[in-house]
Order: structure tokens, then C-alpha cells, then sequence
């Protein structure tokens, strides 16, 4: 069932954004034409391409083997690396083909390609904010949010000056890919011995939630 839901997964999230990478990409190459550097073998693009896409499908299905979904936004991270890069290979071996010569109709073609893919990805945009923009722009404000979160408490372990420390929590969901261990209530754990220890302090610990 695992192996089921990680190949739905990928069909359902990541198919329109492995296209939309591949168009990218494939515009980026026609505008700057690359050959010879981006010239990988036949063999090459289809192994490599393969393995990346059991990568990926072997990452999803480990997760939702484990949580029945695509697990936390790092994760989610990684396999858009892997889709972009498997974009890369696509488009890089598309754009190095030889061609032969080109006629007014081959260049009504890929004109009306490239029409159709720039109308394909505002349309992604506009009714697929979560899968496509939203994710991104909300990751870069939570990002913001905890750096000016973490210097206020920075700060304010350097005005306690060796004693100790009571801050508030991070409660943002879900985390921003920056993210990392946030100190506990108890200051006998790890992290807050680690904090307290940098720090100087004789210990920190997390306010209480309001009941």
C-alpha cells in the first residue's frame, strides 16, 4: 500500500512540477544555447533519470510508509531537488539533439510551444498556489519570523549575564525549512544545556503555554 500512495503521490504533486521545470529550463538553454557542456548521452539521460526517479519514489514511499504523506517540509525539499535535476537532464538532452535546418513552420512550432508552456505555468500559478508560489513565499516569511524571533532571544541571553533564562517558543506551523531543535521547558535537555552552556547561563527553558 506504501509503494501505491508514494506513486499517486508523485503523480499528484510533483508530475506538473517536474513539467514546469523542464520548460524552464528548456528556455533557459534556448536563450543562451549550450551545446557541447550539455551534451549527455542517450544512455546517460535515461539511466540517470531512471535512478533519480526510484530516488524519489523510494524517499516518498519511507515516509509514507511511516506517516501516510509526504512528511515535513524538508523532506519535501529534497525531492524537489530531485525533480529539478531529473527537469535538467530532460531539457539539457531535448535542447542538445541535432536539428535539422530550420523552416519558417519549425519556428511557428516552437513559438507556439513556448506560448502555450508560459500560459501553462501562470496557469499552475493561479490554481495551484499551494503546490506552486504560496509554499514558497509563506517558507521565506516564517524564515523571517524566526530570525527576528531567535535575535530577540539571542539578545536577550546576553542581557541575562550569566543567570537565568525564560524565553518564548516558536509556534509557527508547519516550520520553515530553517528550522532547527527548539530549546524544551525542561533545562536538563540537550538543547537548552547546549544554549545555556554557549551562552553562559546558568540555564534556559521555555515559558509556559497559556492555559
Amino acid at each position: 500500500m506504501a509503494a501505491a500512495v508514494a506513486l499517486k503521490l508523485i503523480l499528484l504533486k510533483y508530475v506538473a512540477s517536474f513539467l514546469v521545470s523542464l520548460l524552464l529550463f528548456y528556455c533557459v538553454f534556448a536563450i543562451t544555447r549550450p551545446r557541447k557542456e550539455i551534451a549527455f548521452s542517450r544512455r546517460f539521460v535515461v539511466g540517470f533519470s531512471v535512478f533519480l526517479f526510484f530516488a524519489l519514489w523510494a524517499s516518498i514511499f519511507a515516509r509514507t510508509f511511516v506517516m501516510n504523506d509526504l512528511g515535513p517540509e524538508r523532506a519535501r525539499t529534497i525531492d524537489f531537488m530531485l525533480v529539478n535535476v531529473l527537469g535538467f537532464l530532460v531539457a539539457a538532452y531535448l535542447h542538445a539533439r541535432p536539428r535539422p535546418a530550420k523552416t519558417t513552420k519549425r519556428k511557428s512550432l516552437m513559438a507556439g510551444g513556448l506560448v502555450v508552456g508560459i500560459i501553462a505555468v501562470v496557469a499552475s500559478f493561479a490554481l495551484y498556489p499551494n503546490h506552486t508560489w504560496r509554499p514558497v513565499v509563506e517558507g521565506l516569511t516564517a524564515s523571517a519570523d524566526l530570525q527576528s524571533l531567535m535575535l530577540a532571544r539571542f539578545d536577550a541571553a546576553k542581557r541575562a549575564k550569566g543567570g537565568a533564562l525564560e524565553v518564548a517558543g516558536y509556534v509557527h506551523e508547519p516550520k520553515p525549512i530553517t528550522f532547527f531543535n527548539e530549546i524544551k521547558a525542561n533545562p536538563a535537555e540537550w538543547e537548552n544545556v547546549c544554549f545555556s552552556q554557549y551562552f553562559g547561563l546558568t540555564e534556559v527553558r521555555l515559558k509556559a503555554k497559556p492555559e
